[in-house]
């Protein structure tokens, strides 16, 4: 891997890692806002329950109500509890192997070692993706004379090669 695409793996690591935080920050917001609604509904059921014992008129029905709605937010905080398992467990695609690597660790390793200096296994060699093949020019395009490639309306110079055009 290049120093380049180091960097850019670098750069999209933090980038997935602050996703990640701002959408567990998010679901943790949701988790407060419906501890703090069940708190308030234990409190209006306790309240409940003794102005109905207080008056002789305490129903069960009033109570389960209460109860089922408490068990109802329960059920939400679960639900964005998981959400922030799954957002914690997401990871940047590693990127395609190709040369010579470790199976084991995909460290790349020198092109003449049988065995992976960092964790022992045995090397193998991953070929390359074939390179995508150019576009073919179309006949009353104009292209370079030195590399073939398919030259826009008045380019001056090669955009592959960089061979001066027109002399």
């Amino acid at each position: 891997m290049s120093l380049w695409d180091s960097v850019k793996r670098g750069v999209s690591g933090a980038q997935l890692s602050a996703d990640k935080l701002l959408r567990v920050n998010k679901e943790r917001s949701e988790i407060s806002r419906l501890e703090n609604e069940i708190r308030k509904l234990k409190r209006s059921l306790g309240d409940q329950a003794y102005e109905l014992y207080q008056g002789g008129k305490l129903k069960q029905k009033d109570i389960v109500e209460s109860c089922s709605a408490i068990d109802a937010l329960y059920e939400e905080i679960n639900v964005h509890q998981e959400q922030i398992d799954v957002i914690q467990a997401e990871e940047l695609p590693k990127p395609p192997l190709t040369g010579h690597v470790c199976p084991q660790c995909e460290k790349r390793l020198p092109a003449k070692a049988a065995f992976c200096p960092d964790c022992g296994t045995k090397a193998i060699d991953i070929e390359p993706e074939p390179e995508p093949e150019p576009p073919q020019p179309s006949e009353e395009a104009a292209v370079c004379p030195e590399c073939g490639t398919e030259l826009d309306e008045g380019a001056a110079f090669c955009p592959s090669c960089g061979a001066k055009i027109g002399e």
